[in-house]
């Protein structure tokens, strides 16, 4: 399995864990005091990388019982992205505008936190169970589809998942994932629905 998104609230996306690498490839060439111009270049393309990286930000997108919910994914200190913070509701039928808000709010919300102690990773996914009225992880996944939404800088990814069951939870579908450059709030908005549909 290339990643996850399980009962616990952890998620981990092999794809998006390889970026901090990128920022160790650039520390290290940045030593070598590189004088021509094509490896300044490279510096350049890796403090990019590098900028990118400390400013990954992800949500969650759920289409459950015909509403969405938006939830955001922090990421711990040990590397591991978990499910944080509030709950959004968007009632159909979808507009732009709700889905823009919802998820820009909501990934301002991702951001960097301690891991969570063992006794503590229980109480991770309640706040996503009570915005579905539900009570355990097998009755969530059963009538769920998500995607996940990054935002790193002005690049945006839309990143469907597989539904595994509920003893596997999700998979990401990281080759059907759409990614837009400086998009606007309409077209955040279409991606949205676009994955969700790419999503089983």
């Amino acid at each position: 399995m290339t990643g996850v998104r399980c009962r616990s609230g952890a998620v981990i996306i092999p794809q998006l864990r390889r970026r901090p690498c990128r920022v160790l490839a650039y520390a290290l060439m940045e030593d070598c005091h590189a004088t021509d111009a094509s490896r300044v270049d490279t510096f350049a393309r890796e403090r990019q990388a590098m900028t990118a990286a400390s400013t990954l930000q992800q949500a969650a997108v759920y289409r459950r019982a015909g509403v969405l919910l938006v939830r955001a994914d922090s990421r711990t200190d040990a590397g591991v992205w978990v499910s944080d913070g509030p709950c959004r509701t968007i009632e159909p039928p979808f507009a732009p505008d709700a889905i823009f808000r919802a998820v820009d709010e909501t990934l301002g919300h991702s951001r960097s936190i301690p891991h969570p102690r063992q006794d503590e990773w229980t109480t991770v996914p309640l706040e996503l169970y009570r915005a579905a009225g539900v009570r355990r992880w097998s009755e969530f996944v059963r009538g769920s589809v998500t995607i996940s939404v990054c935002r790193a800088g002005l690049h945006w990814t839309f990143i469907p998942w597989r539904k595994c069951g509920a003893r596997d939870g999700f998979e990401p579908l990281t080759n059907a994932a759409i990614e837009l450059d400086e998009p606007t709030p309409d077209a955040i908005a279409g991606a949205v629905l676009a994955a969700l549909q790419r999503a089983s």
